[in-house]
């Protein structure tokens, strides 16, 4: 996988931003879809991609309001086409943008106080649990520009739609394997187009070295297994590995991770991670002992554990997979599911032995170290 610069970290708030890429499952496979767009201003656009440069609604604020702020103007008591009307349009557009939350698009920013704006505020009022009453006050205003200012430092700081956010783990307490068969599901699920080859990378771990919720085009045509992997953790409760071993920073790549576990993160000055479960150095061995081997160790995976495979030869980038065990019935049918990014879109797929024969090494890790909040 890519190695990418190093960037800020700021303190998470949520899990599950509901609704910044929405995709829709088919039937019982997990095949997702692609969303045609988002709704911005009153209708549907495409993503807009910083790689182009196009990204006019990435960075809002109230700045242009004071007097909001500082209670001197009220909405719409100040005027139906009062200035601080157009500012707080742009910043409700800003953040159906981010959410693709339609109840947050004020119809348009024209600077015209309507039926759509004052909707829009009581929707904006309801998920922050203000008074409903669609009126700009100044505890409207300033709960508006924190929700935007959060925002320009990752999406991961706003839950938009608290009433449907997934938090795969209760505030404070020890996350599980079932955390991360809920996380990975989860990102199936919602983001499943966030982790296709063709797709930009699109990050939700703000923690990462990239900012979350930025679609970055440059690292297009690049698998996304790490990502997937890193993001599951993250999502579950469970601190991800980073390269520097501060909290923050750029995953490892996949065939890398097993650096973190309790067998050799002190070989290579890493913290530990993952509790190793097994491994298998499949290279070298006759098809016999191959599948002797690797049954062996595939049979002590438990749901939320993370498969993870260096392929043949020796380049480092691109050169592994990563999966989290979603259910394992190798006892019975020599079979288990797994979520992981794919060629396409972010999968469950079934997997049995044929899967993995043709690899060089493969590890089963167990996340065993709790995402530090504070």
């Amino acid at each position: 996988m890519p190695r990418i610069p190093g960037g800020g970290h700021q303190p998470p708030t949520t899990i599950d931003p509901e609704g910044l890429r929405p995709v829709e499952r088919r039937g019982a496979d997990v095949d997702v879809e692609r969303p045609r767009g988002h709704f911005v201003d009153g209708g549907e656009a495409p993503r807009r991609d910083v790689s182009t440069g196009d990204n006019s609604n990435a960075r809002s604020s109230l700045d242009q309001a004071p007097g909001l702020l500082n209670g001197s103007v009220e909405l719409p008591a100040a005027g139906r086409q009062h200035p601080s009307v157009r500012v707080v349009q742009s910043g409700l557009a800003t953040l159906a943008h981010r959410s693709g939350n339609a109840e947050l698009n004020p119809g348009g920013v024209d600077g015209q106080w309507g039926p759509k704006t004052r909707q829009a505020v009581i929707a904006f009022q309801n998920q922050e649990g203000l008074e409903a009453t669609g009126i700009v006050d100044r505890g409207t205003a300033a709960a508006l520009q924190r929700s935007l200012q959060a925002g320009n430092r990752n999406g991961l700081d706003l839950r938009l739609q608290p009433e449907l956010a997934v938090e795969t783990r209760s505030q404070g307490g020890q996350p599980t394997g079932q955390n991360m068969v809920e996380a990975a599901n989860m990102l199936v699920d919602k983001y499943g187009n966030n982790y296709g080859v063709p797709d930009p990378w699109y990050n939700l771990d703000p923690n990462h070295a990239l900012p979350a919720n930025v679609s970055l085009g440059g690292l297009k045509g690049k698998w996304k297994c790490n990502l997937f992997g890193g993001n599951a953790m993250y999502a579950a409760g469970f601190e991800p590995p980073y390269y520097g071993n501060r909290g923050r920073g750029e995953y490892p790549n996949a065939n890398q991770f097993f650096k973190w576990s309790d067998k050799y993160a002190a070989k290579y000055g890493n913290k530990v991670h993952f509790d190793l479960v097994g491994e298998v150095q499949i290279k070298g061995l006759d098809e016999e002992a191959k599948e002797a081997k690797i049954a062996a160790v595939l049979a002590k995976a438990q749901p939320g554990d993370m498969i993870l495979v260096d392929h043949l030869g020796d380049d480092v980038a691109d050169g592994g997979h990563t999966r989290v065990v979603i259910t394992n019935d190798w006892a019975e049918s020599g079979t288990l599911t797994a979520a992981q990014a794919s060629r396409g879109d972010a999968r469950v797929k079934s997997h049995s032995i044929h899967h993995f024969t043709g690899e060089e090494t493969l590890w089963i890790l167990r996340p065993n170290q709790p995402r530090d909040d504070d």
